[in-house]
């Protein structure tokens, strides 16, 4: 200040309608300042000093000067105030998340205390600490540098430790690195800190579902347990995520706590919710009631009203976390129990998928083949020589040719397709030959409707076997073995006692079969 230009600038920009070129091009220190306390005299500042004290800096005076300056002409008058900064509505959402995250790091009880959230995770070890809170043993304390820290490649290390463990937890860290953290990129330290705080109050719930150790409990749990919650109380509330916008009247909530703990709420306080101020204060009594319950909340009531699924997904999971915690395990009904309108339609959809297959064609339903494998192991049961091989439809064609034919009849089919069974001539003799007078043959029409060529299988296998359950094992001749005229003298004394038997008439045989 000796040389008198800072004065001869600070004159220039308080009063330039009074400051001249010349003061400031003078190169004379004696002269410039001189001028300096001439343009002082304009502006009514009483010489305190001289030319020689400011030449000299005599410390005091020059300190009286200055002051009086600042006094008559400070520059901070209502027409020089600079504009002030208005806030965004993402810069109002950040500050309250950075709020909601610091109260949470700080109830974890780690060793460093959080006042600046932005500025203290800067050096990663914050960041560290609550990872190895929420994580035991994932972090490498050999590798990490406790602040302060002076060296900047530090804080890099440990910011990109921080994004190792949380790659390792599967958090969502695309093109993210650790110095990013380094230089206060807050909208990626607010959706690291989110992730953090997320995995931690599932965890929570993990620890107390009666079900944790059969899958990871998510998002959707949380939301289904809520509104099956609020239906067992006998509410009528829902909500379809945590994003809903009716969550903002807080009916739901108020609900929801009520549900926990009956009595909770005074109804008489709640708003319906029809404009800002009536939300405002209901959301202001769900945080109220929360707390009073015991539940850890760290949103605001803006959160509520504006619908933050970040900040409403923390306060379903503390309510849930106090009402596991207070009233025993809860098994969350799975998605079929939360929604059986949608379950129903599947079902019927199902059913008449299963429809089009038998009505399209069986052979490929896996219905059809499990069918068939319990009918033919059910034969291969009663076969004489089932220890030696398998039966095959082959092996029912077969016998169900044979037994017409022992019975005298001429039909025949060469398999289950043959058009010959659509008159059901066949299907009547061989009921016959297995049961003789069971058919009345008066009743017998000349039929021309088929069914499907599974379905023929399934009834002539029905067929054979109740003829091997009622009438004894059955070895099945091959399709060219004769059969001797002594078995068919046998057969015929066999048909006349059963004949005898059956005198009474198809009735009286059949009652007594069934008997």
């Amino acid at each position: 200040m000796q040389d008198g230009e800072a004065y001869a600038y600070l004159l220039s920009t308080l009063a330039p309608e009074l400051s001249s070129k010349t003061m400031i091009e003078t190169s004379d220190p004696k002269e410039r300042a001189q001028k300096v306390l001439e343009t002082a005299e304009k502006l009514d500042c009483t010489r305190y000093v001289t030319s020689k004290d400011i030449v000299e800096g005599s410390a005091n005076l020059n300190l009286a000067f200055v002051a009086q300056i600042f006094q008559n002409r400070n520059g901070l008058s209502t027409n020089t105030v600079a504009p002030v900064h208005q806030d965004t509505p993402d810069d109002v959402e950040a500050s309250r998340e950075e709020r909601a995250f610091r109260l949470w790091i700080n109830s974890l009880g780690i060793p460093t205390y959080v006042n600046h959230l932005f500025e203290d995770v800067r050096t990663g070890w914050v960041m560290l600490e609550v990872l190895d809170k929420i994580s035991p043993g994932s972090v490498n304390w050999k590798h990490a540098s406790k602040p302060p820290i002076i060296m900047p490649f530090r804080k890099v290390e440990n910011c990109n430790q921080v994004i190792k463990i949380g790659k390792e937890l599967n958090f969502s860290l695309v093109n993210v690195a650790g110095n990013d953290i380094v230089q206060g990129n807050k909208k990626l330290i607010l959706a690291f800190l989110w992730q953090l705080m997320r995995t931690s109050i599932l965890q929570l719930l993990k620890n107390l579902r009666s079900h944790s150790k059969e899958k990871e409990i998510t998002d959707a749990d949380i939301l289904i347990w809520a509104n099956n919650k609020v239906k067992e109380s006998g509410k009528t509330s829902h909500i379809e995520s945590f994003k809903d916008k009716t969550i903002a009247d807080g009916v739901f909530f108020l609900e929801l706590l009520s549900a926990v703990q009956s009595r909770v709420v005074d109804w008489n306080m709640v708003k319906k919710g029809e404009d800002e101020d009536e939300r405002k204060l209901n959301a202001t009594y769900i945080i109220s009631v929360a707390r009073k319950l015991g539940c850890t909340v760290f949103l605001l009531p803006e959160d509520i009203m504006e619908v933050n699924s970040k900040m409403i997904l923390t306060l379903t999971a503390s309510i849930m976390y106090w009402s596991l915690q207070n009233q025993g395990p809860y098994q969350c009904p799975g998605p079929q129990d939360a929604l059986p309108e949608e379950e129903e339609g599947e079902e019927e959809e199902e059913e008449e998928e299963d429809e089009e297959d038998f009505e399209g064609g069986v052979e490929d339903a896996f219905l059809w083949q499990l069918m068939r494998t319990s009918i033919l192991q059910l034969l291969k049961n009663l076969r004489s020589h089932s220890k030696e091989k398998e039966i095959t439809d082959a092996d029912i064609l077969i016998w169900a040719n044979n037994k017409v034919k022992e019975s005298g009849k001429t039909s025949h089919i060469e398999s289950f397709k043959d058009k010959t069974i659509a008159d059901g001539v066949f299907f009547l003799e061989l009921l016959s030959a297995v049961q003789s007078r069971v058919v009345d043959w008066n009743m017998v029409k000349k039929g021309e409707d088929g069914e499907p060529k599974d379905m023929i299988l399934t009834l002539t296998a029905s067929i054979m076997y109740w003829s091997l359950q009622n009438q004894g094992p059955y070895q099945c001749p091959g399709p060219q073995d004769a059969l001797p005229e002594e078995e068919e003298g046998e057969e015929e004394e066999e048909e006349e006692e059963e004949d005898e038997d059956f005198e009474g008439g198809v009735e009286d045989g059949v009652s007594k079969t069934t008997t």
